[in-house]
C-alpha cells in the first residue's frame, strides 16, 4: 500500500479519499497483491478546490475537515489510520458516531 501511495504521488495525483473501501486484495497461493482503487479522484497535486469535503471518517485528516484541500499529508493520514485498524483489528473511534461531532473533534 505505501508502494501504491507513493507510485500515485510522484504520478503528480492526490488520492484524496483514500480508506479501506478503495483497496482490492488479491489473495493467490504464495502471494497477497494489494490495488489501490478511484485512483485520481481529487486529481492533480496542485488542485486547490476547497469548496468540497468528501471522505469517510476516520480516514478523513483533520486538515481536510477544516476546509483545505487534500494534499499528500493527507494521503498519509488515511494511510495511517489504515494500518491502525489493520493491527489493532477495529477502526479508530469504532465506538461512536461518525458524525459531525466526531468530524469536529478529529
Amino acid at each position: 500500500m505505501s508502494g501504491g501511495i507513493e507510485n500515485i504521488h510522484e504520478s503528480g495525483l492526490i488520492h484524496g479519499h483514500f480508506h479501506g473501501g478503495n483497496l482490492l486484495v488479491e489473495n493467490e497461493p504464495g502471494s497477497v497483491d494489494t490495488c489501490i482503487v478511484d485512483v485520481g479522484l481529487h486529481g492533480p497535486i496542485d488542485k486547490k478546490d476547497t469548496n468540497k469535503i468528501y471522505g469517510v471518517l476516520p480516514y478523513v485528516a483533520p486538515e481536510i475537515l477544516k476546509g483545505n484541500p487534500p494534499t499528500k499529508a493527507s494521503d498519509i493520514y488515511s494511510f495511517g489510520i489504515i494500518m491502525w485498524t489493520l493491527s489493532a483489528g477495529v477502526r479508530p473511534w469504532c465506538n461512536r458516531p461518525h458524525d459531525l461531532r466526531l468530524a469536529s473533534e478529529i
